[in-house]
């Protein structure tokens, strides 16, 4: 008895044909996928690590680009608080003028109370001698 084997070449070739077209297929769909022109080292080595090394600068640079637009937020809010603080110190400043120019005015007026003050003892001590002269005239 004797063993034949059937090999039906036609179809294996077609097969092979299928899974290198497979192969390629997959390729291309990872590529388009990503977005990415080189996904892996199969697509060259040296431009892979070029590719990698843009990537790598690209994610600094983006980095680079929030930190600084941070510093600029908090920056502006330094300004701002900087513009609020300048505001409160000219408004107690004229505060504190205003304050000054009513003392200025309180000592003035009492300056001028003590002057009233001075001259009104002095008109009483004198009404009182002449009262005294009186009372030591009408004695007499």
């Amino acid at each position: 008895m004797s063993l034949r084997i059937n090999t039906n070449v036609d179809s294996m070739i077609a097969y092979r044909h299928l899974e290198s077209n497979n192969t390629k297929l997959s390729k291309s769909l990872e590529k388009l996928s990503s977005g990415q022109r080189i996904n892996s080292a199969a697509d060259g080595p040296a431009t892979l690590m070029v590719s990698e090394k843009l990537r790598a600068q690209l994610e600094q640079i983006s980095q680079a680009h929030e930190l600084a637009q941070t510093e600029s937020e908090e920056l502006k809010i330094q300004l701002t608080a900087a513009a609020d603080i300048q505001e409160t110190h000219e408004k107690q400043s004229a505060e504190l003028d205003e304050l000054n120019r009513v003392q200025e005015q309180l000592l003035a007026e009492q300056a001028e109370l003590k002057l009233l003050l001075a001259e009104a003892n002095s008109s009483m001590e004198e009404n009182e001698k002449l009262q005294e002269d009186y009372l030591a005239l009408v004695e007499a």
